[in-house]
């Protein structure tokens, strides 16, 4: 892994300098102040106040974003720096909505940077960068290899969903990040043997069988990937068909695909012949799933993503 002076160093090397900043020569005149910034603490009714003077051309709210900031928020996980912000124009609202939203659902007080603009000022360029998304952070924090942030959060966050019975709790960063601490040996192991070849969903149900019997895991990611020795209707030969683009289900629905591979795992481990990639359900807990969750704690390892995480109710 690239130390942080090699990271800079290239980054430098390749980075297109700017033709409107002068490499040499004097620095250009500092702009006039346009705003003043004050730190307060904002409440819940102070939230909603700001939020009834909204700009009436503001872009629409993003509800899957609101609900994640509100889960931090409950959960004492959000963080506070200098984007934990809103922004003023003209008496109205022009950044911060999903923030404030998110303190009105929590019923929260945080404390946030308040930007007011002068009066008639053009404000252009809010929230047109590129924001960092979680994968950008495991790269930053030297988690993973620069380049693999994405593709292990996208591991990660799926392994938390088969651990969450399969479902569409996608979890909030900081349930993803020690996801990926907790199974990071895992998800390396599986990512060296799988590489591209094999989709995240897929990957994730080889993380999450993993502690259940780590050579056999890889060994069979290996006869999955190069279609090798296959016995017909096995766990393996029916994954095999699957990442090939066999038709095996008319809908395959957000985290199906993991919780298949997770059934085609289980099956393999187990030695037993199955044709049929339909479900059973045991107390509304897909069979695999339970079946992968029993294993893991006979093997002494956590049923859940990592210690700490729970159910409201956990079937074994």
């Amino acid at each position: 892994m690239k130390t942080t002076p090699d990271l800079v160093a290239s980054a430098t090397k390749n980075a297109k300098l700017s033709k409107t900043v002068p490499v040499s020569g004097p620095a250009p005149a500092k702009p006039g102040q346009r705003y003043t910034s004050e730190e307060k603490l904002i409440t819940p009714a102070i939230a909603q106040r700001y939020l009834d003077r909204i700009h009436p051309n503001q872009r629409s709210v993003n509800r899957m974003a609101v609900a994640r900031y509100t889960a931090a928020m409950k959960a004492g996980k959000w963080e506070h720096n200098h984007q934990n912000a809103l922004s003023i124009q003209d008496g109205f609202l022009i950044d911060g909505q999903h923030r404030l939203l998110a303190v009105v659902a929590s019923g929260m007080s945080l404390w946030m940077l308040v930007h007011k603009y002068e009066p008639g000022t053009t404000v252009g360029g809010i929230d047109r960068t590129h924001p960092r998304n979680l994968g950008d952070h495991f790269d930053m924090s030297g988690v993973t290899q620069r380049g693999f942030g994405r593709k292990f959060a996208a591991i990660a966050r799926m392994v938390y969903t088969l651990s969450r019975d399969g479902g569409k709790d996608n979890g909030i960063d900081a349930e993803i990040q020690a996801t990926m601490v907790h199974n990071e040996a895992a998800i390396k192991s599986v990512w060296a043997a799988c590489g591209d070849r094999v989709n995240s969903e897929t990957q994730a149900a080889f993380v999450y069988a993993y502690p259940i019997a780590p050579e056999a895991i890889i060994d069979m990611i290996r006869r999955v990937r190069d279609a090798d020795n296959l016995a017909k209707n096995t766990g393996a030969w029916n994954m095999s068909r699957m990442l090939s683009g066999a038709k095996v289900t008319n809908k395959t629905g957000y985290g199906e695909r993991a919780v298949r591979s997770l059934k085609c795992i289980m099956l393999e481990l187990q030695g037993e012949v199955n044709s049929d990639l339909k479900h059973r359900v045991t107390d509304n807990v897909p069979d695999s799933i339970l079946w992968a969750r029993k294993a893991r704690v006979k093997a002494g390892a956590c049923p859940l993503a990592y210690p700490g995480c729970a159910l409201d109710t956990v079937s074994l």
